[in-house]
């Protein structure tokens, strides 16, 4: 049936013109939304789990939006298994801060990235499977690069496959290495391991004016 209007004459004319269809989305109303779940999540309002991280802290969630917001969480509470049932779970790997930060951004989907924090939400990321918090901390690692921190960003990279973070770390090695040379102690070279030392000295695009350099550097490197 065709939707009619009356005018103020009280003729009457078609709407055939307009959409038949109209989807209405109240965004001020899902942003109130999103607030009140935080809001519940905070003042541990009909919370029906507790997750406890790995130094012994215990923060309560609801098991519906942690399942919704996180493909780790879902897929253990489907799996039928005792974590299905449980209202506690013990999370491991992760420990408070982080994980208090985490579980916040499942529910508000907003987290604030620094260079303090941004290496630990990476790991809890991989290890929660939260791609897209994942892709964000990589973007956020590869635009924080220098001298001082790209050997250390290098091995993290390859560790947790960052692709971004690892491509920035590797321009910086190949533009900067005689300055990063001057700079680094000991410590930061035992971080490398043997593929990404190969990876660096085998890179058409290193930038040296003495290869010895290069010779004494991964001289030192088998020494500490």
């Amino acid at each position: 049936m065709a939707l009619v209007n009356v005018s103020p004459s009280g003729s009457t004319y078609s709407m055939a013109g307009a959409p038949d269809i109209y989807t209405f989305l109240d965004a001020q109303q899902q942003t109130r939304c999103v607030q009140k779940l935080l809001d519940h999540h905070r003042n541990r309002a009909y919370t029906d789990i507790i997750i406890q991280t790995q130094d012994g802290i215990e923060i309560p969630c609801h098991k519906i939006i942690l399942s919704a917001s996180c493909p780790y969480f879902h897929r253990m509470f489907c799996s039928g298994m005792k974590e299905s049932f449980s209202d506690y779970i013990v999370l491991k790997g992760i420990k408070s801060s982080v994980a208090e930060v985490i579980i916040e951004y499942l529910y508000s989907f907003r987290i604030e990235l620094t260079v303090e924090n941004v290496q630990d939400i990476t790991e809890a990321s991989v290890q929660l499977e939260l791609t897209h918090l994942e892709d964000a901390c990589d973007e956020f690692m590869a635009h924080h690069l220098d001298p001082s921190n790209c050997l250390g960003l290098l091995m993290f990279a390859r560790t947790y496959s960052q692709p971004k973070t690892l491509k920035s770390a590797m321009t910086c090695v190949n533009k900067k290495l005689m300055d990063i040379l001057k700079q680094a102690e000991d410590h930061e070279y035992k971080i490398l391991n043997e593929a990404a030392i190969t990876d660096i000295i085998v890179s058409d695009d290193l930038l040296v004016e003495d290869e010895e350099q290069v010779f004494h550097w991964v001289v030192r490197w088998i020494a500490v």
